[in-house]
Parts: C-alpha cells; sequence; structure tokens
C-alpha cells in the first residue's frame, strides 16, 4: 500500500468498488430478465378481433379478451373495434390481406362471396355437445349454402313497446298478443294528443321508417321479395300492397306517427325513433328487443312493457323477425382453431349473460345459465319477458328473409332503401314504389 494513502481511504474505496460490482450483477440481471419478458412476449400469438365500435361494448369486450388470455396463456388478443362503416372497412382490410383472425359478419352472402370465411362446419360438428342448449334456428341462421360460417354473439326480436302510464291515463287496456293491425290503429287515434293549437305533443305510435321496419310489416302480411325458387322480384303484390297503405294511414292520412322532421322538432337524436317513445311523448313504439338497453340507462324511469307485434288480421299467422350479430373467422388468418375457439368462448352463456345485462339481447340458449339471468333480471317486466321468448318461437331470420343468393345483398338493400325512402317521405304512391322495386330488382337479377 502507498504509504501516501490514508487506510480510511482505502476502505472506502474497497466499499465502494464492492458496491459498484453488485450494482452492475444487479443490471446484467435485470436487463437479462426484461429481455427474457420480451422474448417471452414475442413468443406469443397475436390474435386479433373486431367488432361494432360503442361505449360500454369496448370496455366488455376487452376484459372478455383478457379472459380469454388466462385460458390460453401463449396468447395475446388484441380487440380493434370499428366505428362507422364497419362492413366497408372490414371489406378494404380484407382486400389488404389485413382482416384481424375474428371479426363481425352477419351478411354471410358477401363474405363467403369473396372466400373470406373459414366453414366451420366440421368444428361445430365436434362441439356438438358444448352446442347441445344451443337454440337450433339460431345456429341455423349461420349457415349459408349448407355450410356453418359464423356463430352468434346475439339476437332480438320485434316487439311491441308500450308505456302503461299513458295507456292508464285514457282508460285503455294496455296491448296484447290478440291484437290485430286495427286495434293498433283505433289505440293510436285515442292516444294522440294535440294542443290548442292543433300540434301533436303525444304520439299514439312510433314506427321507424327504415326499409327494414317497412319490410316487416310486409313479411307479416305475407308479402315477399322474390319467388319461391329466387327466379324473379314479386313485391309488387296485393299483401304488400296492403302492408305499405297501413303504413300511409298511420303516419300520413291520420298523423299518429312521427316522421323524421318531427322527431327532430321534439327533440329526439340519439336513437331516432325510439327517443320519441323513451321521452314518454308517445304512447307505443314498434321496436326491437335490444332497445331495452336504452330504456336501462334512461336518467328517469319508464313504465314499459312490451307484447307481441300485432298480427294483420284475425286468423293471420304470426311471424316475427330476428337479427343477430355473426361472428366468423377470416379465412387469411395464420391461427384459424384459436380464432374459432375465441368465438366460442364470446358465444358462452357467461358472455351471453353479460350482454342481457346490457339488455341487447335474448338468451341464445333454451336452458342454463343465460336464461336463468334473463328469467331473473328485474329490469324486464315479466310480459315483456314472455313476449321475447314467444316472439322467438315464431320468428324468421330478416336477413333470410330478404336475401336471394343470387342478387347481390348489398346492392338489393341499396334499392330497398332508395325507392323505400321516396315512399315514406310522400313522393311516390304505393304502386310507383312497387313497380320500381320490382323494376330494378329484376334487372340486378337480368345481370347475373
Amino acid at each position: 500500500m502507498d504509504k501516501n494513502i490514508d487506510r480510511g481511504d482505502w476502505t472506502a474505496f474497497k466499499l465502494k468498488l464492492f458496491l459498484f460490482i453488485i450494482a452492475g450483477i444487479f443490471l446484467a440481471l435485470t436487463i437479462e430478465g426484461c429481455g427474457g419478458k420480451k422474448e417471452e412476449q414475442s413468443k406469443k400469438t397475436i390474435l386479433r378481433w373486431s367488432g361494432y365500435g360503442a361505449v360500454g361494448y369496448d370496455e366488455f369486450r376487452m376484459q372478455e379478451s383478457e379472459k380469454f388470455e388466462k385460458l390460453h396463456p401463449e396468447v395475446e388478443v388484441k380487440y380493434e373495434p370499428i366505428v362507422g362503416d364497419f362492413q366497408a372497412k372490414m371489406m378494404t382490410q380484407i382486400a389488404g390481406k389485413t382482416a384481424p383472425d375474428m371479426f363481425f359478419c352477419t351478411d354471410l352472402q358477401t363474405y363467403t362471396s369473396k372466400g373470406a370465411l373459414v366453414d366451420l362446419t366440421k368444428w361445430v360438428a365436434e362441439d356438438s355437445e358444448y352446442f347441445h342448449n344451443f337454440h337450433p334456428a339460431l345456429l341455423e341462421d349461420q349457415r349459408w349454402n349448407g355450410k356453418v360460417y359464423a356463430l352468434p354473439g346475439n339476437c332480438n326480436v320485434t316487439l311491441l313497446y308500450y308505456n302503461k302510464d299513458l295507456f292508464d291515463e285514457e282508460g285503455l287496456s294496455y296491448p296484447d298478443e290478440n291484437w290485430t293491425w286495427e286495434d293498433l290503429l283505433a289505440a293510436a287515434k285515442r292516444l294522440t294528443k294535440r294542443n290548442e293549437d292543433g300540434r301533436i305533443i303525444q304520439y299514439g305510435l312510433v314506427t321507424p321508417l327504415h326499409y327494414q321496419q317497412l319490410m316487416l310489416y310486409v313479411f307479416q302480411n305475407g308479402g315477399k321479395i322474390w319467388s319461391g325458387e329466387g327466379s324473379k322480384c314479386v313485391v309488387n303484390s296485393q299483401e304488400t300492397r296492403h302492408a305499405l297503405e297501413f303504413w300511409r294511414n298511420m303516419t300520413m292520412k291520420y298523423n299518429l306517427a312521427p316522421r323524421q322532421a318531427d322527431i327532430i322538432a321534439m327533440g329526439g337524436a340519439y336513437h331516432g325513433y325510439a327517443d320519441v317513445f323513451f321521452m314518454g311523448k308517445s304512447a307505443m313504439y314498434c321496436g326491437w328487443s335490444y332497445e331495452v338497453s336504452q330504456i336501462k340507462m334512461l336518467k328517469k324511469s319508464l313504465n314499459w312493457d312490451a307484447t307481441l307485434m300485432p298480427i294483420p288480421e284475425p286468423g293471420k299467422k304470426r311471424l316475427s323477425s330476428r337479427i343477430y350479430i355473426s361472428m366468423g373467422v377470416w379465412s387469411g388468418s395464420k391461427n384459424l382453431k384459436l380464432a374459432y375457439e375465441l368465438i366460442k368462448f364470446m358465444s358462452a352463456p357467461e358472455r351471453i349473460k353479460r350482454v342481457i345485462e346490457f339488455g341487447d339481447t335474448i338468451p341464445l340458449y333454451t336452458k342454463g345459465e343465460d336464461l336463468d339471468f334473463f328469467l331473473s333480471d328485474p329490469t324486464y317486466p315479466d310480459k315483456a319477458r314472455s313476449a321475447m321468448l314467444e316472439s322467438l318461437k315464431t320468428s324468421k331470420s330478416l336477413y333470410h328473409l330478404m336475401i336471394n343468393p343470387k342478387v347481390s345483398y348489398i346492392e338489393e338493400t341499396r334499392v330497398l332503401n332508395e325507392v323505400l325512402e321516396k315512399f315514406v317521405i310522400g313522393m311516390i304512391s304505393e304502386e310507383e314504389t312497387l313497380k320500381e322495386i320490382e323494376g330494378r330488382l329484376n334487372t340486378l337479377m337480368e345481370k347475373k
């Protein structure tokens, strides 16, 4: 030791050197550990999926994605919500070969025509025990050309909602399953209220003017868009004309149901036509069971109930309609079976129970967890609950009622939307409406 170095300084130096070495070892281990974690994370299979973007639902789907990861530690799930025109954006991703592994795909015709969906028939058959209590009709809805291409994530049916307070004030009996269109018309007349200036302050009925809702009346009355073999358009019929006349009488002749301008004037914006009913300014509303989700979000209570949609006339066979979200696997995915497992996971009773809690579906299973939860949910009045389950029994898929395998569904609905929009604003008559629809759809058929 250099005699000029103080012993205390030497001791301090050795201590600093020791601490420096320890710190270096710790840092090396930390870097190695981080590298190991990064390497471990990079080895995970990335599974992407997309649905309709919406507040509340996005959070729910992300939470369920995390639960799926716990069941499959080798997987990292990325949920990518899409806001706006979902199908257009999804088709762009499919064309660019950047689509997610799993996505919502209700328009099976369009997606299968692009070869974008995986045939799930074999896997669903192997999981027959898993789907044992699944409602058969809902699984059948996911078939196209005899093959299963998707599984449903929800299901909703048509209903007639009514405001019990407004019926009580007028001393009227509540609507029931025996009502006909004439009963609906008579009640709407009684329940439509005007002020001293003749301005309507309470409507008897709200019925959406979207082409799908108008076609519901057509199908209820026995009308069709296509012939049995799908070779020509047969919408120009007495049954269809009668259905459109009924709607015109409700909205234009008697002014019992609001049109778009009326809704805007009354402050309806968030949910369109349903707003008028939710705000207590209409006694009845022809809508879908998923609109319970809007009632659940109301800040004020609404004394409501619901029943089956009225039939056109006594003795007419009842026809309800159902709509649903379909979930399919992209054919370009490198993780086909995992994507299918994610669909199964999202359609399981535990997940459907959560969607019921939102008010966005009826049960998909004939018995079990989701049905038990639905039957015990105090949000639903007993009559409405029974009507939803009964409506499912008499329902047909709205998509399958409208679709023709020989004509593009996108082009067909564009025609219906454009022509019926002119009808609902009074530009053309029933006869002109049906002639134009028939001519344009038959032209589409001839081009194929």
